[in-house]
Formats: C-alpha cells, sequence, structure tokens
C-alpha cells in the first residue's frame, strides 16, 4: 500500500515540477480509490477495510502525502462517485448519503483536501 500511496505522490511532485498549479486524484468511476471507498468493492480486512473511516484511509494517505511533498499552496482535487449507480446491488455500494459524507467534513478525505492556507 505504501508503495502505491508514495507513486500517487511523485506524480503531483512531477506535476508541480512541470509547472501545475495542482492535481485531481481520480476516485470515481469504479477506479482504484473509488473501490476502496466503497464497501461493496473493498473486503478488506486490515486498516484500509471495513469501517468508513478505515475504506477513506488510502485516498486520505494519498492526499496528505501530496500537502506534505508539494505544499499546502499546490491544489489538490479529489473526483469521487458520489452514487454508484450498481443496477440490482444496492447493499454496500456508495450511496447519495454516503457520498455527501465523504464530501461532507464528516470524511477525513474532504478534512485533508481542506488544509489550504490562506494567501
Amino acid at each position: 500500500m505504501e508503495e502505491l500511496v508514495q507513486a500517487f505522490i511523485r506524480g503531483a511532485k512531477i506535476c508541480q515540477d512541470a509547472g501545475f498549479d495542482g492535481v485531481e486524484v481520480h476516485g470515481a468511476h469504479g477506479y482504484l480509490l473509488g473501490q476502496f471507498m466503497s464497501e461493496y468493492y473493498n473486503k478488506r480486512t486490515d486498516k484500509y477495510g471495513g469501517s468508513f473511516e478505515n475504506r477513506m484511509r488510502f485516498t486520505t494517505e494519498i492526499i496528505e502525502g501530496i500537502r506534505k511533498t508539494c505544499g499546502n499552496q499546490f491544489a489538490v482535487l479529489v473526483r469521487i462517485s458520489a452514487e454508484e449507480y450498481l443496477s440490482g446491488f444496492q447493499e454496500g455500494t456508495i450511496t447519495l448519503e454516503e457520498g455527501v459524507k465523504i464530501d461532507s467534513g464528516d470524511g477525513s478525505c474532504r478534512r485533508a483536501c481542506h488544509r489550504r492556507q490562506r494567501l
């Protein structure tokens, strides 16, 4: 897991060094980060699975690592699926209610994204 986190952080640093003002981390549409956030896909029993907080941990570690490496003035956006429209499968999927929780400040991902200092 640490290697994956570091790969995301390196990618953001490469973007910063190339002159970009920020990055968007893609956690929607069934991509890897979205699968970790989704109880439906994430069946892990370690610190990255189970509870809502644990399922957000991977994305949060990436965001916090980017912040530490690139600084608070480097924009970090996270694209999420606010609802997983999996026809016929509702149990464990990200519902609109949980999607709002991810984005509302109740989720550690949101807090990590909004640690940007004021100019």
